[in-house]
């Protein structure tokens, strides 16, 4: 992004100073050249502005969803520990495989600072599927135990 804003500005500076007189001011196509270029280059910096927020707001979405998540695996957890025997063995292993599961989802959130279109709708996808994942899993889990 940095590439195409520094190039943007070094057309823009050399189709201003072309385009300009002695003053500074610009005169008929090469001024409505330069005035394209600067709303070109405020287009993309709000379009820019626009897949942050939205990041963050799917980000914010997704921690809200993980709350009811992590709750049921801080009562799957107090169920493993207080198990004996093969069940407590077997609690813990389903417990782990829960917790790895949501250690992967927690990756993929840090990967949604994504800083252009394309990025955030593959980074978006990984998160969904990771959700989609750990959701399941968690739901499976809950029979486990009960």
């Amino acid at each position: 992004m940095k590439v195409k804003s520094i190039s943007a500005w070094a057309i823009l500076g050399v189709v201003a100073a072309v385009g300009c007189d002695s003053k500074g001011t610009g005169t008929g196509p090469m001024k409505a050249v330069t005035t394209k270029l600067e709303q070109a280059q405020n287009n993309a910096e709000a379009a820019l502005a626009d897949l942050k927020k939205a990041g963050e707001e799917y980000k914010a979405t997704m921690k809200a969803n993980l709350e009811p998540i992590d709750k049921k695996m801080d009562e799957y957890k107090k169920k493993a520990d207080a198990a004996t025997g093969d069940a407590k063995v077997e609690l813990n292993k389903k417990y782990e495989a829960l917790k790895k599961q949501r250690d992967a989802f927690d990756a993929k959130m840090k990967e949604v600072n994504a800083d252009t279109k394309d990025a955030w709708v593959e980074t978006k996808k990984g998160l969904d599927k990771a959700w989609d994942e750990l959701k399941d899993a968690a739901d499976k889990a809950k029979d486990s135990f009960k």
